[in-house]
């Protein structure tokens, strides 16, 4: 059963706190304003749109169906090593498409690939 607006609001604070962003870095992934973003959290407004939700969630590699309640499976610990792969792929040209892709796999699949893109990439040069 999903949650009231206020158990909503207290796991999206949650997520947001629990992720070492600011919110002006939060603001700057999700192009939500850094205003919103605060409401939202401290619950000053009484509606967050779906969308929102789902767009702060994927910023901060949690699912936003438990934000919405409707899994209560807790986010996963940050893996700052694998952070730092997933970073790679989304700033470096020639991997950003996998970026998606990879999304949500585990450490070692993302090292793997990684590896294989840099061994095609040395023999093209």
């Amino acid at each position: 059963m999903p949650y009231s607006v206020q158990e909503v609001i207290k796991r999206l604070k949650e997520c947001i706190e629990g992720s070492g962003y600011t919110y002006e870095q939060l603001e700057k992934k999700t192009g939500i304003s850094r205003s919103s973003l605060q409401r939202y959290a401290n619950g000053v407004t009484a509606k967050i749109p779906v969308d929102a939700i789902q767009t702060i969630a994927e910023a901060l590699n949690v699912k936003a169906e438990y934000i919405l309640g409707w899994d209560d499976t807790p986010p996963a610990p940050e893996d700052d090593e694998l952070q730092e792969y997933l970073e790679e792929l989304k700033t470096r040209p020639e991997m950003k498409m996998l970026f998606k892709t990879l999304k949500g796999t585990s450490k070692e699949d993302v090292e793997k690939t990684v590896k294989i893109i840099e061994a095609l990439k040395g023999n093209n040069e």
